[in-house]
């Protein structure tokens, strides 16, 4: 059967289907299977009703596909077509013919988005994206897609450890360090593709942005980068670091992640105007405890368990609702840099023993010399001084005789003493 379709006009030419591997890094990449069973045919319209009417048709040919095509041959129109995956190669493309122009409904038994990485999957002669007009899911829902990154940078075992990075150990109060290495993450376009993980670049800013993110006060961070680091949460590695706690809160307690409908139904009551949280800035007792409920639940689970409407709209109650809570986390985890699964992500001057005492950053190097450079020349110049300098200063003054003053110069001296006494 169909799990996604699409509707498009296609004038009369030459397009093609594209599917690449995905995941991170590119050398790790998969296809999400090895292959695929399409129906590519004409509609009566390109409306969400025409792709219904045509669905059972659509549905038979997926069912009993009758060609298997490999990558670079021809897709034919009216026909159930099992896609092979070129294994071997990153995309996969197959060229298809429109000899007359009109709607045409694509049905996939996959959603064709879980075999994006970083190009669209239907374009033309050109190389153009082509957007679908309307799209049905196999439980008759427009535009649902199955294929979430679950992030689960909460839980210690599924990642390294910040501090074991070129992260390090964090100031909170350094700004600059958290602004300058978001900066890195937007000049270096970190969210396309397998930037994050392929570009050392990337993936040295992104675990600095994220362990400030994660170990330090929101109010310790710039709203920008509290914001925007969300634009790369999905396309990065993440390391863990334990979250911040905030002293004047109380525990979040422990959260059932599986109970979505829960956490849902506190973000509606949330958002219910009669309720009045956006007013008190979710002070009441309710507005309060609905709030500590919805953080729990977005700060402690993984990406794949948090609604898609909270996460979208977390950040904009974040600057309404004061307070919340401290989320709960393994409170006798203990970090070790020598585990294996900190070994490839270890910077060079740490080889994973945790004394951290014999280890000195590149600023505190340069400062100290800086220091060492300063006292060396002012040695050097004292000796200099007293060996060279003040000798020909005092020779100078005791050769030859006194000179003699004129009359007028005597005169200018004695009303300056006068004028000093007066």
């Amino acid at each position: 059967e169909f799990e996604w379709a699409g509707s498009v006009e296609l004038p009369a030419g030459s397009y093609s289907l594209r599917f690449q591997k995905v995941g991170c890094p590119l050398s790790e990449a998969a296809y999400a299977d090895p292959e695929m069973a399409i129906a590519l045919i004409s509609l009566t319209n390109t409306s969400a009703a025409g792709l219904t009417a045509s669905s059972a048709t659509a549905e038979g040919l997926i069912l009993a596909p009758t060609q298997m095509v490999t990558a670079g041959q021809m897709v034919p129109l009216e026909t159930g077509v099992a896609l092979i995956f070129d294994q071997n190669a990153l995309d996969s493309l197959y060229p298809f013919t429109i000899a007359t122009t009109g709607p045409y409904g694509l049905y996939t038994a996959h959603v064709p988005t879980e075999f994006e990485r970083d190009a669209h999957f239907l374009i033309d002669a050109t190389n153009g994206d082509i957007e679908f007009l309307a799209t049905l899911s196999e439980d008759g829902e427009e535009g649902v897609g199955h294929g979430h990154d679950n992030v689960c940078n909460e839980i210690p075992e599924s990642n390294p450890d910040c501090e074991c990075t070129v992260a390090g150990q964090i100031n909170c109060m350094d700004t600059e360090r958290v602004v300058s290495n978001f900066n890195l993450l937007v000049e270096n376009e970190c969210n396309v593709g397998c930037n994050c993980y392929d570009n050392p670049v990337c993936q040295d800013a992104y675990f600095i942005v994220e362990s400030y993110h994660t170990g330090c006060n929101a109010d310790a961070i710039p709203e920008n980068v509290e914001e925007g680091i969300h634009e790369y949460e999905p396309f990065c590695q993440h390391c863990y670091k334990a979250p911040y706690q905030n002293p004047v809160l109380e525990s979040c307690g422990v959260v059932d992640c599986e109970n979505q409908a829960g956490v849902l139904a506190e973000w509606n009551f949330l958002n219910e105007a009669a309720n009045g949280c956006s007013i008190d800035s979710c002070q009441s007792s309710a507005c309060a405890a609905a709030w500590n409920a919805v953080v729990a639940h977005h700060d402690s689970c993984c990406d794949a368990d948090v609604p898609e409407v909270i996460e979208t709209g977390f950040h904009v109650f974040e600057e309404i609702c004061l307070g919340g809570c401290n989320i709960e986390f393994n409170r006798t985890y203990v970090v070790n840099c020598a585990a294996e699964k900190n070994a490839p992500f270890l910077p060079a001057s740490n080889d994973g023993d945790d004394d951290d005492d014999d280890q000195m950053s590149a600023g505190a190097i340069a400062g100290i010399s800086v220091a060492v450079a300063i006292v060396f020349c002012a040695i050097v110049f004292g000796i200099v001084y007293k060996c060279c300098l003040r000798p020909r200063v005092v020779d100078k003054t005791r050769s030859g005789p006194t000179p003699l003053h004129d009359a007028s110069s005597a005169q200018f001296n004695k009303g300056s003493t006068a004028d000093s006494r007066a």
